[in-house]
């Protein structure tokens, strides 16, 4: 989006500078001003508690499938903390796998347990303190931008 927003912007500049127009101090600040006001909404945002929140919920998730991680990818599947997002995919790894063997053996797949065991950690986390602030969270936020863009404040 900001990247659209900014080809935008740069397709509005004169393409002989020599006559761009120029700004006074007051126009500059206004146009400073109605920039800052557009994104204010990504600026209010708390990205670092998201992030924080994530990195809770992948350490929870280590937790409580780490024993079977280590069965399917051994003791190292994560050396350091910076490698904890690679639990996703190995999640998603496993019930691949999961699928593969129960479609050529032809068994009835329930699923895979260890998605389960994933799905019950991701719904008691959002059920917490944590997933209850995000939810807060995101419902204000998606409330701020309907708000906006019903009285014509974003485009």
């Amino acid at each position: 989006m900001v990247d659209e927003e900014w080809r935008k912007h740069v397709a509005r500049w004169p393409k002989d500078h020599k006559r761009a127009r120029q700004y006074t101090t007051l126009q500059l600040l206004q146009a400073v001003r109605e920039g800052v006001a557009s994104s204010e909404l990504h600026l209010l945002f708390d990205y670092f508690g998201l992030h924080q929140r994530g990195y809770k919920l992948l350490r929870d998730l280590q937790t409580h499938l780490q024993g079977d991680m280590v069965k399917f990818f051994g003791s190292s599947y994560i050396e350091n903390e910076s490698e904890l997002p690679f639990i996703i995919g190995y999640i998603f790894e496993v019930v691949a796998g999961s699928n593969r063997v129960a479609e050529h053996l032809r068994l009835a797949n329930d699923g895979s347990k260890m998605l389960n065991n994933a799905a019950d950690v991701l719904a008691r986390f959002l059920q917490g303190e944590n997933g209850r602030k995000s939810i807060m969270t995101a419902k204000a936020l998606s409330n701020s931008v309907s708000f906006a863009f019903t009285n014509g404040m974003l485009e």
